[in-house]
């Protein structure tokens, strides 16, 4: 249970953790259930609970969820040109996204397939790899059939 202190009640100074600066006296503050680490009420809020490593009410080990709002006039333009289409989807997250997207915005994943296929660049180092050793034998061949 996260216990909320009342104005005026703290006497000594304490710094947030969070936004680093001294927590008057005046201010709504919180303080870890856990850790016993003393925050403003905003900041704790913000932060989505406590900020120190390893304390079970840190706020990162349960992100709140990520919310997406878009007004009429940020709408992706789905309509291809000379007319209506059916809007791409993330194939990830199947939000719909605009005509040629390479990121999806929604998800935040890479969708435009170049970071995902290297096997064209592993090939090509094979490749070259194969023909300096081809290369080397004939040299060493050539040199060895010098001497005699």
């Amino acid at each position: 249970m996260i216990q909320v202190i009342n104005k005026n009640e703290p006497k000594i100074e304490h710094q947030c953790p969070v936004c680093f600066s001294t927590i008057e006296p005046d201010s709504d503050i919180i303080t870890c259930p856990n850790c016993q680490m003393v925050y403003h009420k905003e900041c704790w809020e913000d932060n989505n609970g406590c900020a120190t490593y390893g304390c079970p009410s840190a706020g990162c080990l349960a992100p709140p969820p990520m919310k997406i709002e878009l007004s009429d006039c940020s709408l992706p333009n789905y309509a291809a040109p000379g007319g209506f289409s059916r809007p791409r989807l993330c194939p990830f997250c199947k939000t719909p996204m605009e005509r040629g997207a390479s990121f999806c915005w929604a998800c935040g994943r890479d969708i435009s397939g170049k970071g995902k296929n290297s096997s064209g660049i592993v090939l090509g180092v094979i490749i070259s790899l194969v023909l300096i050793l081809l290369f080397l034998v004939i040299v060493s061949i050539a040199i060895h059939a010098e001497e005699f």
